[in-house]
């Protein structure tokens, strides 16, 4: 029995010894974690066929976006489709925070954190090219 066919048959047929507040549940999650702990603007991996990527067009990218929870400039439902940055004519991955119409984005410095967990950042100018990857 592989793994995947175990799983639909816990899903399928629900355990008599198990109450129904304990059932499971699948939560899908938006962002993934990088290893020292932030979120990057890559993240949020979507389907290419899922037919919601498919029947609509993606919303116009914000000139100002941000990883961080806390900022004004954050916006989940932008983070969820996959963001990809190009600074200076190369794709960037450690993107904390972009401003297209300033021109500088914010990069995470290694894996170090601030006193508050937060991740050391570094401000670079230059051109800023936000894109929508794909799949």
């Amino acid at each position: 029995m592989a793994i995947g066919s175990s799983v639909r048959s816990m899903l399928a047929a629900p355990d008599p010894r198990r109450s129904p507040s304990t059932t499971l549940r699948v939560v899908p999650l938006p962002l993934r974690v990088r290893r020292g702990g932030g979120a990057s603007l890559n993240a949020g991996q979507v389907c290419a066929n899922s037919p919601r990527m498919s029947e609509e067009t993606p919303p116009a990218l914000p000139d100002r976006l941000s990883v961080d929870p806390n900022s004004p400039y954050y916006d989940a439902d932008v983070l969820q489709r996959n963001v990809g940055v190009r600074f200076k004519g190369q794709d960037k991955t450690n993107v904390e925070e972009y401003c297209v119409s300033e021109g500088w984005v914010r990069l995470a410095v290694g894996n170090s954190k601030d006193r508050h967990g937060n991740a050391l950042t570094m401000k670079l100018q230059g051109p800023v090219e936000p894109y929508y990857r794909e799949g």
